[in-house]
């Protein structure tokens, strides 16, 4: 396997740093042209205390760039907001959020209505008497609005919300994710800090990486 690293220099590396790092069977995947760095995928098998990276002239450090962890279960009680929610009743009711990001799912669990006791929507009369089988829409969208900055530069029904890459989605998680679908080891589950309120998506940057910045 590999791992996706940053490789710190006490310079600006040169060509010659890439085919050192690259000798050793990592692949450079960018040089940015501000940083001292070079981000790259590193065999595991040479992350070690005796490692040959130790030996990269002007190495300063290496840093893991990791995998994203779920941690909301945890970061609303640390910051005290389930006692916001319990003593003082504000959930985020009445307030509409705008996330400018790579766009919001809307079909994700936690953001695709305002209860998730009805996450698969709700019956609405049939107009049809003679069909036994009611029409099942989601009456209750979280996301109140959709535009498209990026493609088509105009308004999108809401109920087509989606999200060009992952990370918009996240943040309309942590701001107003209702907690639906996966749940933490104890059961917990990942709920925003204001999970009663309205998202806006206003799609501006396309799908990308860390390293993309």
């Amino acid at each position: 396997g590999y791992a996706r690293v940053f490789v710190d220099y006490d310079h600006h590396p040169s060509t010659a740093d890439v085919k050192a790092l690259e000798d050793l069977g990592a692949t450079v995947t960018m040089r940015p042209i501000y940083l001292d760095s070079l981000v790259a995928n590193v065999p595991l098998d040479i992350i070690h205390s005796e490692s040959p990276l130790l030996q990269l002239s002007g190495l300063v450090m290496l840093e893991d760039l990791g995998l994203a962890e779920t941690h909301m279960n945890e970061a609303a009680p640390n910051m005290g907001v389930d006692q916001v929610w319990s003593q003082y009743g504000y959930d985020g009711t009445g307030v509409t959020i705008a996330v400018l990001d790579t766009g919001v799912r809307g079909d994700h669990e936690g953001l695709n209505d305002m209860d998730d006791e009805l996450t698969i929507g709700c019956e609405q009369p049939d107009p049809d008497p003679l069909n036994p089988n009611p029409i099942v829409i989601d009456c209750d969208l979280k996301i109140s609005a959709f535009y498209d900055a990026v493609i088509t530069d105009s308004e999108q029904p809401a109920e087509e919300s989606y999200d060009s890459g992952t990370h918009g989605s996240h943040v309309a998680g942590i701001a107003a994710g209702t907690g639906g679908g996966q749940v933490s080891a104890d059961g917990a589950r990942y709920i925003g800090v204001a999970p009663g309120a309205w998202v806006i998506n206003i799609l501006a940057c396309c799908d990308g990486d860390i390293q993309d910045i």
